[in-house]
């Protein structure tokens, strides 16, 4: 008997744990991704004196009906709605493709950037299929 009640409340605090686990994941992952809201803290960045370069990139497999999010640092920063789109990148960002909840996998390249923009990335191209693909982190110096 005493056997049976160990299991029990070893398997107790097992599923306890589990639980508290994907309760703390689920919270990290709605925070991790978020809207319009958070566009301003990007902004504020992009205002305070932080360096910033354009990368321009290329898209292929996205539509103005069903667009792809741009996040940078993990926030929305732009729809990717079209062939071609520029995105300004403080430097310091990590910036990723957001194809969460689209039908067909997309492909972004970056085909150029800013003479600001010092990391090697022409040329550089993910594909996303209902996921978030990191595009890559960019150092950006200063125009002093």
């Amino acid at each position: 008997m005493a056997k049976i009640r160990a299991k029990t409340i070893l398997i107790l605090t097992a599923v306890f744990l589990i639980l508290i686990t994907v309760g703390f994941l689920s919270a990290m992952i709605d925070r991790a991704v978020t809207t319009g809201a958070d566009v301003t803290s990007i902004a504020d960045e992009i205002n305070a004196n932080v360096p910033v370069g354009q990368l321009y990139l290329e898209a292929q497999g996205v539509s103005q009906s069903q667009p792809a999010k741009i996040l940078l640092n993990g926030y929305y920063a732009a729809d990717l709605n079209s062939a071609q789109k520029t995105v300004d990148v403080p430097d310091g960002c990590v910036v990723e493709i957001d194809a969460r909840g689209l039908r067909t996998p997309i492909t972004v390249r970056i085909v150029g950037k800013s003479a600001g923009v010092i990391s090697d990335c022409e040329g550089r191209s993910v594909t996303a299929a209902g996921n978030i693909a990191n595009l890559g982190m960019f150092l950006v110096r200063s125009a002093n």
